[in-house]
């Protein structure tokens, strides 16, 4: 993964972040812990700010997923890609989503930008 700059990284997170109309977590790429949730993330999982920031994405997901979803972040740094995410509310309901994640590095450190969609709001497609 190529490292970026301080600049490039603050560009990347005023753009595609803290302004991002969806759902979106900044989790550390070693460990999964959510380290910045912007506020629609923050409203859809009923969570403050703080609290989500006490929590590894995994410790979100249902137990049968967690596998699952830090295999696939270990096979795809540098990438692009989607994983679907059930992640826990505030008030324990589980909501189903589409994540898209991306890696990136900064100071060296390894971090996941995670986009998430709610599944309802993905429209089906037609067959017809």
């Amino acid at each position: 993964m190529p490292s970026t700059t301080l600049q490039e990284t603050n560009a990347f997170l005023s753009a595609f972040f803290i302004s991002n109309p969806l759902p979106s977590f900044i989790v550390k790429g070693r460990t999964l812990q959510i380290v910045a949730a912007n506020k629609k993330a923050v409203s859809l999982l009923q969570y403050n700010t703080s609290s989500l920031q006490s929590f590894t994405l995994t410790e979100l997901m249902n137990v049968k997923d967690r596998s699952a979803f830090e295999h696939a972040c270990q096979q795809s740094a540098g990438k692009v890609w989607s994983h679907p995410l059930n992640l826990l509310k505030g008030g324990g309901e589980s909501i189903a989503l589409n994540g898209f994640i991306s890696s990136f590095v900064q100071d060296g450190a390894a971090y996941f930008q995670v986009v998430a969609i709610p599944v309802h709001e993905v429209a089906p497609q037609s067959l017809n």
